[in-house]
């Protein structure tokens, strides 16, 4: 027990000083790529190499450029009771790729290999000589190993199959918000001439108010709509003067806005009233899109350069007397109108509640609901994946609603369809992550990678991960523009 002790102390010494050895003793005969490994081939001449018994000599060939390093397996030479030593410890094979007693004097044919990396282009083979059991890689910094040759090829490495890597996703829950909606209407009640009353059963004016009173019937029915504010804006045709105009729009606005609030018993508070006395703007769409009218064009800049109103309808009527004639038979009438808008809120639902109103009425859900129905079924659930996609269908301005269904898009590698939901996806630190997603998966790696490193900064762990992904595909992938960064 006394004698393996003190051996295991021999073989933790020093191994002996630095030896000065040959330089000549080893003879390089190819470096070059075999499929995915760079094989290093040279015979190790340790003739006129003088070793004492309890000493070894480890000779480690090693790729390098810049402050890159991979070493091949080393050449161990051990004396003779370091070398029994050795085999007594039961030492792993796979530690060195060869291990030989020095007491075999002669050639050492050597072969090794290491994966190839990208940054191994014009890299140097040198072979660090331990003598001393500092490992090669202090040796390496603190002499000058022996220059072996430059492999000056270009790694050939396979291309990575950038839809095959999978990257983690980030899904964000869209924020609660109060829930606001509108319906919107037009109606073309007739009036008597110069009158602002409403009456019920001239001309068009039943069907006309019945259209109004439905709209808002749809709101009062739904039980869970609460009806906040109805705007009624008014506006009168060109003819006649300005200045009564004024009195006919706002009145007739007015007359509308009370008989809404009587016979459907809303209160008066609730209407907002506005009043536009000369549709201008509706003629002129009217002129612009009669493309067969005689003089378009002149009327159209008259209406343009006339800032009176009054003098601007007296000279369209002087100017073009037929034309006018058919403004006022054809156009006219239609200017007339009280456009409304039925604003009003829907409740917001618990989960269970949320689940049920999908099934009829997934408009009435907020972002934030739709999302929380959609984590109540499988992550890779149909039914998960529907409503996601159903939120950024009623939600097109909302960001998270669509970076959420650009998820599922990129899941599936649809991206087509993931970049255009990106771009209503704002500038969300999640929705920058995505878009590097969609980058690596196009093979652009120098855009995701920027992007990446923007949404880690901002707190993605996810982005964190995804560099990391890239790190490891560098090794082992050609990823010309993530290699062109480096």
């Amino acid at each position: 027990m006394t004698r393996y002790i003190i051996s295991i102390l021999f073989l933790l010494l020093p191994l002996f000083t630095h030896a000065q050895l040959p330089t000549d003793i080893i003879v390089l005969h190819k470096i070059a790529q075999e499929g995915k490994a760079l094989v290093l081939d040279l015979t190790v001449d340790l003739t006129h190499v003088s070793l004492s018994k309890c000493h070894s000599l480890v000779f480690t060939p090693v790729v390098t450029k810049g402050d890159s390093a991979t070493a091949f397996p080393a050449i161990v030479v051990n004396g003779k009771e370091r070398q029994k030593l050795y085999r007594r410890l039961k030492r792993p094979a796979t530690e060195q790729a060869y291990t030989i007693e020095h007491a075999h004097k002669g050639l050492i044919a050597y072969q090794g290999s290491v994966p190839c990396q990208p940054w191994m282009a014009g890299a140097q083979i040198v072979m660090v000589t331990d003598s001393c059991g500092c490992g090669w890689g202090d040796l390496a910094k603190s002499a000058t190993p022996k220059l072996l040759g430059t492999w000056n090829e270009v790694p050939k490495l396979p291309e990575v199959n950038a839809l095959a890597v999978i990257y983690p996703l980030c899904y964000i829950e869209p924020a609660a918000t109060v829930k606001t909606y509108k319906l919107e209407g037009r109606a073309y009640l007739d009036f008597p001439v110069n009158r602002t009353e409403i009456h019920l059963s001239y001309r068009n004016n039943p069907r006309e108010l019945a259209k109004i009173v439905e709209t808002i019937d749809v709101v009062k029915r739904e039980v869970n709509a609460t009806i906040t504010h109805i705007d009624i804006h008014g506006y009168a045709s060109p003819e006649g003067s300005y200045a009564n105009n004024v009195r006919l729009a706002n009145g007739r606005a007015a007359a509308l806005r009370d008989y809404v609030s009587q016979l459907m018993s809303l209160p008066a508070n609730i209407f907002s009233v506005e009043a536009t006395p000369e549709d201008w703007e509706g003629l002129q769409r009217y002129v612009k899109d009669s493309a067969g009218i005689d003089h378009r064009q002149e009327i159209l800049q008259l209406i343009q350069a006339e800032v009176d109103q009054d003098k601007r309808e007296a000279k369209i009527r002087k100017a073009f007397p037929a034309i006018y004639k058919y403004m006022l038979q054809n156009w006219y009438p239609a200017l007339r109108h009280s456009d409304y808008t039925v604003n009003y809120t829907i409740r917001p639902f618990t989960v269970e509640e949320a689940k049920a109103v999908y099934q009829k009425h997934p408009e009435q859900l907020s972002p934030n609901e739709l999302y929380l129905v959609a984590l109540t079924y499988g992550e890779q659930s149909a039914e998960r994946k529907e409503v996601m996609h159903t939120a950024a269908r009623l939600y097109p301005d909302s960001p998270a609603a669509n970076l959420n269904a650009a998820n599922l898009a990129l899941e599936a590698n649809q991206l087509a369809e993931a970049k255009a939901l990106l771009y209503n996806a704002g500038d969300l630190p999640a929705s920058q992550y995505a878009r590097g997603v969609l980058a690596a998966k196009l093979g652009d790696f120098t855009t995701a990678r920027r992007l990446f490193e923007v949404a880690a900064q901002k707190g993605i762990s996810e982005a964190t991960e995804a560099l990391h992904i890239l790190s490891q595909l560098k090794n082992k992938f050609s990823l010309k523009s993530i290699n062109s960064q480096q």
